[in-house]
Formats: C-alpha cells, sequence, structure tokens
C-alpha cells in the first residue's frame, strides 16, 4: 500500500461518541520473578483522555479520574496519584455543530493527535474507520484498515498528529515512572476504580 497523507475532513465524528466500553487484559507483575501475567480481563467504560493540565478546559463536572496508580500491594485500596483524567460526557461540550471546536488551539493532545490514539488506549493506533471520515474513505478506496497495521508515521503521513501522540505518551509515561506500582481504571458507569494490575506477590 502507497503512503498515506492525512488530511481531516471536518466531519465531527472525534467529537461525539466519546464513551467507549473496553475490555483489556490485566497485567500483573510477578515480584519474585519479574515476569508479566496477564490472568482475567478487565471491562470498563471510559471516555476521551485527558492530562492532567488539559482539565481546567472543561467544567468540573465533565471530569473524571481515568488512570491512577499506587504502590499497594492490595488490590482494593485507592490510587495515590491520579495521572490521567477522562471526559465522562458522550459529545464534547466544546464541540459547535456550526464552527468545530470552540478551543481549537488549545485542544487537548488526545484531539491533536486524531485519528491516532496513545498506547494506552488501543495496541493498533488507530480509530476505527466509522470513527473518521477520512479513513472510512481510505477503507473504501484501499481496503481493511488491516493494510494500514501497524500504523507507522511512514506509511501514514500525519507529521501533527504523530507529534501529538508522542508528546502524551511521553507525558503519561514520566507520570508514572515507577513500573512497579499498581494500575487502576476508573469506570464511569459504576463510578468506581478498578485494580489493572501491578505488582504481585
Amino acid at each position: 500500500m502507497e503512503k498515506i497523507i492525512f488530511k481531516c475532513l471536518r466531519c465531527g465524528r472525534c467529537c461525539k461518541n466519546l464513551i467507549r466500553h473496553k475490555q483489556s487484559p490485566s497485567i500483573e507483575i510477578c515480584r519474585e520473578c519479574g515476569k508479566i501475567h496477564s490472568d482475567r480481563i478487565i471491562e470498563t467504560t471510559n471516555g476521551l483522555s485527558l492530562l492532567p493540565e488539559e482539565i481546567n478546559r472543561f467544567q468540573k463536572e465533565h471530569v473524571s479520574p481515568e488512570f491512577g496508580v499506587g504502590s499497594s500491594k492490595d488490590a482494593e485500596s485507592l490510587p495515590s496519584k491520579i495521572i490521567s483524567y477522562q471526559l465522562n460526557l458522550n459529545t464534547c461540550p466544546q464541540f459547535s455543530v456550526i464552527n468545530g471546536c470552540r478551543i481549537y488551539h488549545r485542544r487537548p493532545l488526545i484531539c491533536k493527535g486524531y485519528p491516532l490514539l496513545h498506547q494506552k488506549s488501543s495496541p493498533l493506533g488507530i480509530v476505527h474507520p466509522d470513527e473518521c471520515m477520512f479513513l472510512e474513505r481510505l477503507v473504501k478506496r484501499n481496503g481493511p484498515i488491516d493494510n494500514l497495521l501497524p500504523m507507522t508515521p511512514k506509511k501514514f503521513k500525519a507529521p501533527k498528529e504523530w507529534q501529538a501522540i508522542f508528546e502524551m505518551d511521553r507525558k503519561v509515561a514520566r507520570s508514572n515512572s515507577n513500573i512497579l506500582d499498581r494500575i487502576y481504571v476508573f469506570d464511569l458507569k459504576t463510578k468506581k476504580w478498578i485494580s489493572g494490575g501491578g505488582l504481585i506477590s
């Protein structure tokens, strides 16, 4: 497949249907052998990812925690530090059908990187074609999105979008440099923290 040059078609799909139901494996690290185990599936309902410095662009009641970390070995404990937040609405409150994004020049990194996704959201690295008119047209013309995978900057020319995703990944990684911390996910459906893994004995 030839190189693809991304051009946003301003369809607005990226601003709607933000609440997603996800299934992801838990990640447990054995204290004795250091091996990673994944023995259960975690089901969560999550919204659009926000970094801590981005939450002031939205009303407080529209933002919930997303990922947290803690050093407790007890899976029932709560995180001691929140490393990312999430919008708890299905449609972004900054989206206007007439004018598009009201905070376009200050929009969150996850929005700047669209249709690419940061690593915590998807190992595939890109949204489903139904969520982006450009990708939908690309698939109609060239066949399944699988032909694009794995997603790389050489295959998918979108320099500003890649830059935003790499920056988001760096910021999330820097916010939790201790791999031995237990990871927690905040589920929007139950409004509870779920242990997503961490150090086990």
